[in-house]
């Protein structure tokens, strides 16, 4: 079951925070773009800074008390997944591009 179907069940709102922080992550990376221009690099080093901003997100929602057990094991989960992709971005980063 999704995450958010979830969140849904417990009735929380699955888009409370990371719909105003996505918005905010965008005009950041839109604003830097504007002054720094498109290169790849600089597009990378954007999007392992939000994946640093996801990774913290779980963290903090995985570590909250009273969470049930397999709500903790979804979260843990998908916060694995996010991790291989800040992986991902992390090596293409480091090999210059």
């Amino acid at each position: 079951m999704a995450l958010s179907i979830e969140l849904n069940i417990l009735k929380a709102d699955a888009e409370q925070d990371s719909s105003t922080s996505g918005d905010l992550h965008r005009a950041w990376i839109d604003a830097k773009a504007a002054f720094t221009g498109h290169d790849r690099k600089s597009l990378l080093e954007n999007c392992e800074f939000g994946e640093d901003a996801a990774q913290k997100a779980y963290k903090d929602a995985a570590n909250e008390e009273n969470l049930p057990t397999h709500l903790k094991q979804m979260i843990l989960e998908q916060k694995n997944v996010l991790k291989e992709s800040h992986n991902k971005i992390k090596h293409l980063i480091d090999q210059r591009v």
